[in-house]
């Protein structure tokens, strides 16, 4: 089936994502919210209360499949989840990336990484590197990433949502849960490998001991499974960056 999408791990098990956002969550901000006696706060009211539904229903459904699903945990554990993606990301860990990130994301990661290694190769020519055979740290060139460092506020889940690909007799069912993450981040910058670069980091507001920017960042990540997956592995299907506050802007 060439939409079930397939990888295998380093030790063997291989995964599957659906390869589409059954239903995308649609984010208002608070600043464009209808006038509480419009028609379209009336129509927006409606619509709300019947994903409501929706999502009560698809939580009993993704819960029958899978016991340890909870949705008043679920919160907890996505966060948990964001902070090992964002270390990961950082450090360049493409195995740890796998069991975190659906292929449609990781692929996109890999060819990102994949560029600024060969951007740095070929401005580091041999001439640059030092007696041991390692490019100089003043050869090096960095690429920004972020480090979690707490929550502004807990995570909460905006909807959930199953469905199915392909044929309902192959058990290619799968739950997704969209969750809103608002974090605060260390703007760090680090070379290959993921090692961090303090000489880059230096800013006139030194936060940290890297000499980091702060930035807060709410993101609505849509977190996906299958249905038919005995370890149960959620993975990051969909990540949307919403706007930020602090030294820097990001979406």
């Amino acid at each position: 089936d060439s939409i079930r999408r397939r990888f295998s791990l380093a030790h063997g098990i291989q995964m599957r994502s659906s390869g589409v956002i059954f239903d995308p969550y649609q984010y208002f901000p608070e600043e464009s919210q209808p006038f509480q006696l419009s028609v379209e706060n009336a129509k927006k009211k409606i619509a709300t209360a019947k994903s409501v539904m929706k999502s009560s229903y698809s939580s009993a459904f993704i819960q029958r499949h899978i016991s340890s699903f909870s949705h008043h945990t679920f919160p907890d554990a996505a966060q948990e989840k964001f902070t090992a993606f964002m270390d990961a990301y950082r450090t360049g860990d493409v195995n740890s990336l796998r069991g975190l990130v659906t292929e449609g994301i990781l692929e996109g990661i890999r060819k990102e990484l994949k560029g600024f290694e060969n951007n740095a190769a070929k401005s580091n020519p041999k001439s640059a590197k030092g007696k041991v055979g390692r490019p100089k740290e003043s050869a090096v060139i960095p690429r920004s990433a972020f480090e979690v460092t707490g929550f502004v506020r807990p995570a909460t889940i905006l909807q959930m949502r199953h469905g199915f690909v392909g044929s309902h007799a192959k058990g290619n069912g799968y739950g997704q849960v969209t969750v809103l993450v608002q974090s605060q981040r260390a703007v760090v910058m680090v070379g290959p490998g993921g090692a961090v670069i303090p000489s880059a980091n230096k800013t006139e507001k030194v936060d940290d001991k890297h000499g980091t920017s702060t930035v807060e960042i709410p993101s609505i990540l849509v977190f996906e499974v299958a249905l038919d997956d005995p370890k149960a592995n959620w993975r990051i299907a969909r990540i949307e960056e919403i706007g930020s506050r602090g030294d820097m802007e990001r979406k």
